[in-house]
């Protein structure tokens, strides 16, 4: 094929990879076979260098469409046209971003230009030919499906059905011990080292992409994203009492290890979306990273290197804030944190965890900003509060977008600080020995988003477009 790059042909000398469509059959038209080898040929060359992206679902037999749990919800919806072409145009651009990181993480960055283009025209030809025919199209809608985050197998063979009852009642106790935390005046929560602040620096926030299609919901401006990130942008107050404490953008380090730099304050955002009712609702998605939970002793199972906090505001039409919840870069530890447009429906019998509210939010104010507190080494969220909007801070941090973390320098090469499977090497904890029988898989590592189980008892995924209409009755208040 004439328009791939030399490299290609080398990173593909000496492999045979197995057919994976019918579009490479003898019968089908010759643009559409040659299309569908390259595809193959990407794909091929992508694996041997190990740099799947797993961020988002691959969909069997359909090589130039990924998808996400929010454009997986509307294969219902995506029935004709213009819908069906809109729907798979969106399943084909997330497959493209996705690709883009893949090259770059091969070829290093602008070398894979001339293959993503072509990528870009073969994505379109096949998408068509598909689309057009009715039974392929329902295959597709069949095929487009994202793998849960658990492991049945794991707690088949863990005895679930038995062993999630003591799970179960661990989980009552952090709760108590978190809303005893949570009710316990601000003045007197312990601080071990420093209290610290940190804020969005004044230039704001520049460049914000609007992330992966937002199919069917209207599309935002980057200047009116970086409007809407800087305005709701959250103060972290750090109870800080050594450098693990201390905010910091990730790299790749010294024996190829990721590490948070703690003099370069930096949280990283990204768009997402919701669904409620017959509503998308537009969802800011801030996240911070530490060098590490340090551990308190040889027996500590969730102490480990890096650590991080991710905090989410799921705003109406209006772009008012409805609810927040947060959880840490593990899945672990998912809060909500309502407005009072946002009332929690009652809890279902069962021992399945249901949204966990250690507290209430007022209405936001217009000139206000919302405070996070958060504890040393564990970095546990231990109150929200609402300061104004120009409060002084102590540090700043800049915005850098969350995609940026699938491809960065190292040593001479590009890699992003994710794997395949969507961890970041080098951040597992002991706790994966233990916490195995609930079928999360590496319980307690840093994770990609997209990846991120939140529940040990029943499940429940971070980026479940049903989560806010599964817990919460939105209206005026």
């Amino acid at each position: 094929m004439r328009f791939l790059l030399p490299w290609l042909a080398l990173a593909l000398a000496g492999c045979v990879p197995a057919p994976f469509s019918r579009h490479l059959s003898e019968r089908a038209d010759a643009q559409v076979r040659e299309c569908a080898q390259l595809f193959r040929q990407v794909d091929t060359m992508v694996e041997k260098a190990g740099v799947r992206d797993g961020g988002e679902a691959r969909i069997k037999g359909y090589p130039y469409l990924r998808t996400t749990r929010f454009l997986a919800s509307f294969i219902d919806k995506a029935a004709k046209d213009p819908e069906k072409m809109q729907w798979v145009a969106a399943l084909r651009q997330t497959d493209l971003k996705a690709r883009h990181y893949e090259l770059m993480n091969v070829t290093g960055p602008g070398d894979g230009a001339q293959v993503l283009k072509r990528l870009d025209q073969c994505g379109e030809l096949l998408a068509k030919a598909d689309a057009a025919n009715d039974v392929e199209y329902g295959n597709l809608k069949r095929a487009v499906v994202v793998p849960s985050d658990y492991r049945t197998w794991k707690r088949a063979i863990g005895f679930y059905a038995l062993t999630r009852i003591p799970f179960a009642s661990g989980v009552r106790d952090y709760q108590r011990d978190t809303e005893n935390i949570f009710g316990t005046a601000i003045e007197n929560l312990k601080v071990e080292g420093k209290l610290v602040r940190y804020g969005p620096a004044a230039d704001g926030a520049h460049e914000i992409s609007a992330g992966l299609p937002t199919y069917p919901a209207p599309a935002r401006s980057a200047r009116e994203l970086a409007r809407l990130f800087e305005r709701n942008a959250p103060i972290f107050e750090v109870d800080e009492a050594g450098d693990f404490d201390r905010i910091g953008a990730l790299a790749w380090g010294p024996k190829d290890r990721v590490a948070a730099d703690a003099n370069s304050p930096t949280v990283y955002h990204r768009a997402a979306y919701t669904r409620y009712q017959d509503r998308v609702l537009l969802q800011l998605v801030y996240s911070v990273w530490f060098p590490a939970r340090p551990k308190t002793g040889s027996f500590d199972l969730l102490g480990g290197h890096l650590d991080g906090v991710i905090w989410r505001v799921t705003l109406d039409e209006q772009d008012r804030p409805l609810v927040f919840d947060s959880i840490h870069q593990c899945g672990c530890y998912h809060q909500f944190f309502p407005t009072p447009r946002a009332r929690l429906k009652p809890k279902p019998g069962g021992l399945d965890e249901y949204a966990f509210v250690p507290q209430k939010l007022p209405s936001i104010g217009a000139k206000e900003r919302v405070v996070l507190r958060i504890a040393s080494r564990t970095h546990y969220i231990q109150r929200i509060s609402l300061v104004a909007d120009d409060s002084p801070v102590e540090r700043t941090y800049t915005f850098t977008d969350d995609d940026d973390l699938r491809s960065l320098p190292m040593n001479g090469k590009r890699r992003g600080v994710f794997r395949p499977d969507g961890i970041v090497p080098g951040s597992e904890r002991g706790e994966r020995f233990f916490f195995w029988p609930m079928g999360v898989p590496n319980a307690g590592a840093m994770r990609q988003y997209g990846r991120h189980a939140t529940a040990f008892v029943g499940k429940r995924h971070f980026d479940d477009p049903g989560l806010a209409e599964r817990y919460f009755a939105m209206g005026d208040e």
